[in-house]
């Protein structure tokens, strides 16, 4: 059993071995990861190496933003560690080079899309909600297992 992590605010954890999957979008409170959440999620599902997209700072974000989102890329790294569970970055342009054509500059809402059509077409009787109420594939569900199918090819 993997991890794949997709550690933006709306993001996601996958786990995945090569017979099974499952996949759970971050709870929210009050703008941060819910970490005790995610940490027993990870002792329940006792992944052997977590994969985590690789974040930096996003060109036209406040600084505030991404001050946020570096704090939450930083306490999963955390949470990691004092697990004492193995974790390995991949860059988003290596995992999404796997699964389709990243030539030229893709807009934000191409790139989600592209990585949409490219899950459906390994899974395609996934729906990828949040909840059952939901009406939108979740971009962080998308992502988490995107990168898990990527690491679980590539690093085994």
């Amino acid at each position: 059993m993997i991890a794949g992590v997709d550690p933006g605010r709306q993001g996601a954890v996958c786990f995945m071995s090569e017979d099974s999957r499952v996949a759970f979008p971050f709870s929210d409170l009050g703008g941060e990861i819910d970490l005790v959440e995610l940490r027993t999620l990870l002792e329940e599902y006792k992944p052997k190496t977590i994969y985590i997209e690789e974040v930096h700072a996003i060109f036209g974000s406040s600084a505030g933003a991404t001050f946020s989102f570096g704090a939450g890329y930083g306490s999963l790294i955390g949470l990691f560690v004092g697990l004492q569970i193995p974790f390995v970055r991949i860059k988003p342009k290596t995992w999404q080079a796997s699964f389709f054509s990243l030539g030229g500059k893709l807009a934000p809402k191409e790139r989600k899309q592209r990585c949409l059509k490219a899950a459906k077409e390994l899974f395609p009787k996934e729906n990828f909600l949040a909840t059952e109420r939901s009406k939108i594939p979740h971009s962080g569900i998308v992502d988490a297992t995107l990168l898990a199918h990527y690491a679980l090819r590539v690093y085994g």
